[in-house]
């Protein structure tokens, strides 16, 4: 299924599945999703990784050098909001696996919709966030919106 993602979306999918995780969460859902988003982005993945393969390892996940799309002080802002507005119940573990929500899974269509339309090898972070925007009723979208970001601002850095 994720063969057409490109390594960087392959991670946000991974702390993505942390996180629901981490919320005990019964699917890995938008809201996730976009956690996981911008903590790739911000190159904070890193240690949030090393907590599901044990201390220590913090540094061993390489950030791939891109352009920041999140200016910091609004990706803190967004994660906080993010992890305060989703339930948290008992923590998952880690070898259990969890499935994708039904949203989550439009989402990664969209994403594929996005790959094609713009001439794209992979499936890339933008492309995955472009397609959030299709659940207009998520909590991701609400607080993505809050901040003042639309589909289009995203369409346009996925047209350079």
């Amino acid at each position: 299924m994720f063969d057409a993602f490109s390594s960087r979306s392959r991670i946000v999918i991974f702390v993505a599945r942390f996180a629901a995780g981490e919320r005990g969460s019964k699917a890995i859902d938008v809201e996730d999703l976009l956690i996981g988003l911008v903590r790739e982005d911000q190159g904070t993945h890193g240690s949030m990784l090393s907590k599901f393969l044990g201390g220590g390892v913090g540094s061993g996940f390489p950030t791939p050098t891109h352009k920041q799309f999140f200016d910091p002080a609004v990706a803190a802002s967004l994660l906080h909001n993010i992890e305060e507005s989703v339930p948290h119940l008992e923590p998952i573990a880690t070898s259990t696996e969890i499935p994708l929500s039904d949203e989550l899974s439009r989402v990664f269509e969209a994403a594929e919709g996005y790959r094609t339309q713009f001439h794209h090898d992979q499936i890339e972070p933008l492309h995955l966030l472009a397609a959030v925007f299709n659940d207009e009723s998520s909590v991701a979208v609400k607080e993505l919106l809050k901040i003042g970001l639309t589909q289009e601002e995203v369409f346009k850095r996925l047209r350079t």
